[in-house]
């Protein structure tokens, strides 16, 4: 298997999808129970399912965008470059990516694979589902995952939730609020299994405080701050909440232990804030 595997590789940086298709052909007449052979199918469909065209969209993204201008020269919109999808062929890479999931269920490979395609064609729902299964697998397996080749994740915990949290920042980055329930329920499956874990706590009370429940956002914060007292990014939010509650002596208290923690930006952040607070004072 991991001869075809690296010749499809080679196949697929060329862009060679005619060779990639007789491969994979070839490939599970021979091994059809191979877990490569079903990661190669999933790339091989996700890829193809790619249309790269113009769309209109409300900021501007990609190498090219060009402004949409109402009748008083006002931008509404921009015309960007963007990736489309072909559902079919989307649909198709899903069957294969889940296929692989029930046969090699520790295979986390397969599992962030199927995250960044939902990712990347903005499927929010079905992105967070996928990532809370994971958690909930992981609960099972005690974080043994493998990865390519059914190597063993290196430091496995650390690096699964590292890289829960980067997908719920690419979620907080969309700038979407109607978004922050997917975050909120990510951060809530993780803590049912990793109580301690300072990230999820700090996003979930981030979705309150966005939504302007700055009481419940405290909530999660103040036990964050129990785990790690010094974690400035928890103190600074926690200052940023009771500020939100006009709650200047708490404000203060949170911004001054913010910068006694904290570096660069975050720490001139807090410096100005506690200004703010006590020029209005």
């Amino acid at each position: 298997g991991q001869d075809y595997f690296e010749k499809f590789t080679e196949l697929r940086i060329a862009n060679d999808t005619v060779n990639q298709r007789i491969l994979l052909t070839e490939w599970e007449q021979e091994e059809p129970e191979c877990a490569e052979l079903f990661t190669s199918y999933f790339n091989y469909y996700f890829y193809r399912s790619q249309i790269s065209g113009i769309g209109f969209d409300h900021k501007p993204e990609g190498k090219f965008s060009l402004s949409v201008l109402d009748s008083t020269d006002r931008p509404i919109g921009f015309l960007v470059d963007r990736i489309f999808y072909k559902d079919s062929l989307f649909a198709k890479s899903m069957e294969y990516i889940n296929q692989g999931i029930q046969e090699y269920p520790a295979r986390l490979d397969m599992r962030f694979g199927k995250t960044y395609a939902l990712g990347q064609y903005e499927k929010w729902e079905a992105f967070s589902s996928e990532i809370i299964r994971a958690v909930e697998y992981s609960s099972l397996i005690d974080n043994h995952w493998k990865w390519t080749l059914n190597v063993p994740v290196e430091n496995p915990k650390d690096f699964f939730l590292g890289s829960i949290q980067s997908y719920q920042n690419q979620l907080y980055n969309t700038q979407d609020d109607s978004l922050l329930k997917y975050i909120r329920n990510i951060g809530e499956a993780v803590l049912k299994y990793y109580p301690n874990h300072v990230e999820s706590m700090s996003n979930v009370a981030l979705t309150y405080i966005i939504l302007g429940d700055n009481v419940k956002g405290i909530e999660y914060l103040l036990q964050a701050e129990k785990v790690d007292s010094t974690d400035a990014y928890v103190l600074n939010n926690l200052a940023n909440a009771y500020s939100n509650l006009k709650d200047k002596d708490q404000a203060i208290f949170y911004y001054e232990k913010t910068i006694r923690y904290a570096t660069g930006e975050l720490k001139k952040h807090a410096e100005i804030q506690i200004k703010k607070i006590e020029t209005k004072q």
